[in-house]
C-alpha cells in the first residue's frame, strides 16, 4: 500500500510541474525566405499550422508541429499556385509539413530541438535552435509563452528538385530556404 501511495504522490507532483501548450496560430508566424534569381529574397509564410509544446519544471521537453502546405502565401497567387504544384510541394500528394522533436538540449543562448522534419514525404533529422520566452499571463488569465527559432534547409534533401539555371549559371530558385518561427502558445486547460 505504501508503494502505491508513493507512486500516486509522484504522479500527482509530476503532473503539477508538467504542462502542455497549444500553438496560437493567430498570434504566430511560420515564415520563410529564399533567394530568387540570385538577387533578392522572396519571402512568404504558411497561414495554417498547429502544434504543441510540453514543459516540465519550466523546461521544454517536446515540440510537435504540423503545417498545411497548401496555405503557402508569398503575396502572389500565380507563384503560390506553382509552389503548390508537383514542381515544389505537390500538396495534392503531400498536404502536410511535420516536425516532431526527439530531444531538446539547453545551451548558452537557449535551446536546440533535435527531431524529424517531414517535407514532401521525406523525413530528415534537423536541429532547430530556439529561444523560449518566459511564460506570462495575458489579460484574459491565460498562460502564454513564445518560441523564436530559425533553421536553414536544403530543399533538394526533401525531394523538391525544381531547378532552372539562368544565363549566368545561377539558379532561378536557390536550394537553401531560411525558415523563421515566431510561435506563441497558450496553456491547455484541463
Amino acid at each position: 500500500m505504501k508503494i502505491l501511495s508513493l507512486w500516486m504522490a509522484m504522479l500527482v507532483s509530476t503532473s503539477l510541474f508538467a504542462s502542455g501548450f497549444s500553438v496560437d496560430s493567430v498570434h504566430s508566424t511560420v515564415g520563410f525566405k529564399v533567394k530568387y534569381m540570385m538577387l533578392s529574397a522572396v519571402q512568404g509564410q504558411f497561414n495554417a499550422f498547429d502544434g504543441q509544446v510540453s514543459l516540465d519544471n519550466g523546461e521544454p521537453t517536446s515540440i510537435v508541429g504540423q503545417i498545411d502546405a497548401s496555405s503557402i502565401d508569398t503575396n502572389n497567387a500565380k507563384r503560390d499556385a506553382h509552389l503548390r504544384s508537383d514542381d515544389f510541394f505537390n500538396v495534392a500528394e503531400y498536404p502536410y509539413i511535420r516536425f516532431k522533436s526527439k530531444q531538446i538540449r539547453k545551451n548558452d543562448v537557449g535551446y536546440v530541438a533535435i527531431g524529424d522534419l517531414e517535407i514532401h514525404g521525406i523525413t530528415n533529422q534537423v536541429s532547430i535552435p530556439f529561444t523560449l520566452l518566459e511564460p506570462m499571463v495575458d489579460g484574459f488569465g491565460q498562460e502564454r509563452l513564445a518560441l523564436i527559432g530559425q533553421i536553414r534547409i536544403n530543399r533538394k534533401e526533401y525531394g523538391i528538385m525544381y531547378s532552372k539555371k539562368m544565363d549566368n549559371g545561377g539558379l532561378v530558385v536557390d536550394n537553401f530556404i531560411d525558415i523563421d518561427l515566431n510561435i506563441q502558445c497558450v496553456k491547455k486547460t484541463k
